[in-house]
């Protein structure tokens, strides 16, 4: 027995002691704290389950609902071309309409125009030849042709029958 003698085996056995009475304890307490820890961690784990399902199942949904929006856009563009063009043709028939009615009255005006311009220009013949008939008159006139000219109208007018009716 000269292992009796060391002091380390002493030690060693004191150690074993000491382990086989707190050891105990420590292992329950150990497993015990353990275990609480695994049941936390199992929960964590079926939390991030259940929120990674959640997770997926939004995610299908937005999928979901980013088609009914891409389809719903491409509807509306779709129908925005049709109005777009739609929209195009009338502007294009009321300018059409426009610019028709507008050469009618321009048209109407230079007519008019034309017209006026017309009379003012036989007005203004008239009024030259007036004028040099006028001219000629008062230069050749003398009293012979005076007198001849005062008895051609007279003849005139006594030829001619004018009769008059009143309406009542």
């Amino acid at each position: 027995m000269a292992f009796a003698a060391d002091p380390s085996f002493w030690v060693l056995l004191a150690f074993m002691a000491l382990g086989a009475l707190v050891g105990k304890r420590s292992w329950i307490s150990l497993t015990g704290f353990l275990d609480v820890r695994s049941e936390k961690i199992q929960k964590d784990i079926e939390e991030a389950q259940r929120l990674k399902e959640e997770a997926e199942q939004l995610r299908e949904h937005a999928i979901h609902l980013q088609h009914a929006v891409n389809k719903r856009v491409q509807e509306m563009m779709a129908h925005t071309k049709i109005e777009i063009q739609r929209l195009k043709e009338e502007a294009t028939q009321e300018i059409e309409a426009h610019l028709t009615s507008e050469e009618h009255q321009l048209s109407q005006k230079i007519m008019l125009a034309e017209q006026q311009a017309l009379n003012d220009i036989e007005k203004k013949a008239i009024q030259v030849a007036l004028d040099a008939a006028k001219s000629v008159i008062q230069t050749n006139m003398n009293d012979e042709l005076h007198d001849a000219l005062l008895q051609n109208a007279m003849k005139r007018i006594s030829d001619t029958s004018f009769s008059y009716e009143p309406h009542l």
